[in-house]
This record gives structure tokens, C-alpha cells and sequence, in this order.
């Protein structure tokens, strides 16, 4: 199941053009964070008072968690992809491979991250850890020439990065996602494999302070890219 987290119908023609080669890409309209009531999700636990995401953070948050309550209530994995995803074009033979290929207990494998941060995983088990760093600039500017390769990617253990662009999701990783999340709340995060110091702003921020201790993956090379392009973004520009 391939789930676009969309409310604009513009971004959403956008999406559909960059992936046409991709089939059953079904709509989530998104959560508008303009209409949440944050009195009612303190009181349901989902986030704490001193939460100071933006009204965007906190839509986009909610459009996930949903989804996750979705995929355990469904007892069905799904892969969840944002708005602005970009898929290589051997994505499901890629995608299904991988998944064949991860532990029967997986939780949780990113297809992509943001390039403006490091990604770091595990390189080789029980040996060595990878901080990969990449230029944003070129991964926007091949982004046409992205779509259209065929990418051989293999998954390993994921310990950090940024960005949720796009990923696969278990039942027993969507009720982990949900147990260790909520609620959100204001932190400052150290990650020392990368000596950043990050203050929670959106979803991915708390789900990385996570990564480690989940059975959680990442597929390398990326299986799907994001431009992150913040002037487009709902979750800074709100």
C-alpha cells in the first residue's frame, strides 16, 4: 500500500507527475494545523503543554501519527510518503526485494532522507558505523535524472538522520513509533556519532532520537529523494 500525505491539489499533480511510473498511489488529505484544538491533544496525551511546534509541524505530525494508528489498526504494513516524494524509477522491485530481505521483527525503513543533514547507519555489524553526507544542491538539481534510474540499494541498520520523505512501516513498528513519540514535546537532542545538538521543531527529530533502539532501517543508496524545498514547506512557512 503507497499512501501520499497531500491536502494541495496542485502539490499533489506535482507528485503524480514525478512519479507516474509508480502505481496504487492512494491520497491522505493531511491534517490542517490550523485547525487543531491543542487543549484537546494535551488532554489526549499527544502532545505536552510546552510543545512549541508551528501550526505546519504540528499538522504534518498529526497526519502521520494517524496513518501509523491506521497501518496497526489494519494489522497492515504501508509505505507513507510526503507531498514532495521523487521515486527511482525501479522503486517497487527495489522496495519489495529489500523488504523481503529484513528481519521478520522490522519496525520501521526510511526509502530516503533529507540531504541536508547526515545520514549515519550501520556500516558493517558489529564493526564499524557510516556518517554519509551529501549536497543538497546537486540531489535537486539530478532530481529529473533520479526519477528515471534504476537503483540497487541495500538496507542497513539506521542510527540517524533527518527527514521522512518517504518509509515502510510494520503494525509492531507503527504501535512503537506511537509508544516512544507521545507525547511530543520541546527537547533538545545530542547525537554524538555526528556532535549535533537538534532542538525539536517536527516529527522527525523525535523519531530519530528513536532510530536506534527500534529495529529500524534505511535503504542505501535512497530508494526516493526529496528538493526540501523550504519555501514550499507547510511546516516552516506557517
Amino acid at each position: 500500500m503507497v499512501i501520499n500525505r497531500d491536502c494541495d491539489t496542485e502539490r499533489l499533480k506535482e507528485f503524480r507527475n514525478a512519479n507516474a511510473h509508480i502505481d496504487d498511489i492512494r491520497r491522505f488529505s493531511a491534517v490542517e494545523g490550523t485547525t487543531l484544538d491543542r487543549e484537546e491533544l494535551i488532554a489526549g496525551g499527544i502532545i505536552k503543554p510546552d510543545l512549541s511546534y508551528s501550526k505546519g509541524a504540528l499538522g504534518s505530525a498529526m497526519s502521520h501519527i494517524l496513518l501509523w494508528n491506521a497501518v496497526l489498526e489494519n494489522d497492515e504494513s504501508a509505505c507513507i510518503f510526503e507531498d514532495d516524494a521523487i521515486l527511482c524509477r525501479n522503486f517497487i522491485s527495489q522496495s519489495e526485494k529489500i523488504l523481503s530481505e529484513l528481519p521478520e521483527d522490522w519496525d520501521i525503513i526510511l526509502w530516503g532522507s533529507n540531504a541536508d543533514i547526515s545520514l549515519t547507519f550501520e556500516l558493517l555489524p558489529g564493526v564499524t558505523y557510516c556518517v554519509a553526507r551529501f549536497n543538497e544542491t546537486l540531489v535537486r538539481l539530478g532530481a529529473e535524472k533520479f526519477r528515471k534510474l534504476d537503483v540497487r540499494s541495500l538496507p542497513f541498520r539506521l542510527y540517524h538522520t533527518l527527514g521522512i520523505c518517504g518509509y515502510a512501516i510494520s503494525p509492531k513498528g507503527a504501535r512503537r513509533m506511537l509508544d516512544v513519540c507521545l507525547p511530543l514535546h520541546n527537547k533538545k537532542r545530542y547525537h554524538f556519532r555526528t556532535h549535533d545538538t537538534l532542538f525539536n521543531t517536527s516529527l522527525d527529530h523525535v523519531m530519530s532520537e528513536h532510530y536506534e533502539s527500534l529495529a529500524s532501517f534505511v535503504s542505501f543508496p535512497a530508494l526516493c529523494i526529496t528538493k526540501n524545498e523550504h519555501a514550499k514547506s507547510t511546516i516552516i512557512n506557517s
